[in-house]
């Protein structure tokens, strides 16, 4: 639908003349601000766009590392983070893809060199046997991905940071007053305080609860 001067008007901000009556009344319109917040994406988000980005300037279809089940990332989301070689207090992402052959591994591997240096990753060739190269890339948030061009296969691996293992678990003391029989609080010296401790996921209790929680034995 074409737009009316009142559209552009009201697109751009500006004034926009009323005639009645012999009257002439200018209203000034305000633009409309149709922009958005960005959304932060999770680490994990961000250390999958790693490899769809790959994928996407590489081309052709993507499989898990069974080499059968077609990539999607829904799917790749719901993996855990595995504990780090280095440190078994840390853990980090990884995933391995596998793509289709490549005619020219030379072009390819240059093709895809060229973008992540455009992103600033650090860019090193690892093997070149002619119809075989592989480069990797050490990108700036610390992760580290590899590709791989041949004439039989590519494929991608990525690898997250090694970060400190979030608890899955913790044990946190509750406090509360103890009440008689018939359900009255029971007064003994004052309030009588009942403390239990319970093992339960850190996000099962609010923030501001865990900040006043006295040790538990």
């Amino acid at each position: 639908m074409p737009l009316t001067l009142k559209h552009q008007l009201l697109a751009a901000g500006g004034v926009l003349a009323l005639a009645a009556g012999g009257v002439v009344v200018a209203v000034l319109l305000q633009p409309t601000d149709t922009t958005r917040e960005p959304v932060s994406a999770s680490p994990h988000e961000s250390f999958l766009h790693l490899a769809t980005d790959t994928m996407a300037v590489s081309g052709g279809h993507w499989t898990f590392d069974d080499k059968t089940t077609p990539f999607s990332a829904r799917e790749a989301l719901n993996d855990k983070p595995q504990e780090c070689l280095s440190d078994s207090s840390t853990e980090q992402y990884d995933l391995s893809l596998f793509g289709p052959a490549t005619y020219d591994p030379l072009k390819t591997i240059d093709t895809m060199t060229r973008h992540w240096q455009a992103l600033d990753y650090s860019v090193r060739t690892v093997a070149d046997t002619g119809d075989a190269i592989e480069i990797t890339a050490a990108v700036p948030d610390s992760s580290e991905i590899g590709y791989f061009a041949s004439t039989g296969t590519t494929s991608i691996t990525v690898q997250g940071p090694c970060v400190k293992s979030a608890p899955t678990s913790a044990r946190f003391c509750f406090r509360a007053r103890a009440r008689d029989r018939s359900g009255n609080r029971a007064e003994r010296n004052g309030h009588r305080i009942l403390q239990t401790c319970r093992t339960v996921a850190p996000s099962g209790v609010p923030a501001n609860h865990r900040a006043g929680m006295p040790a538990c034995p």
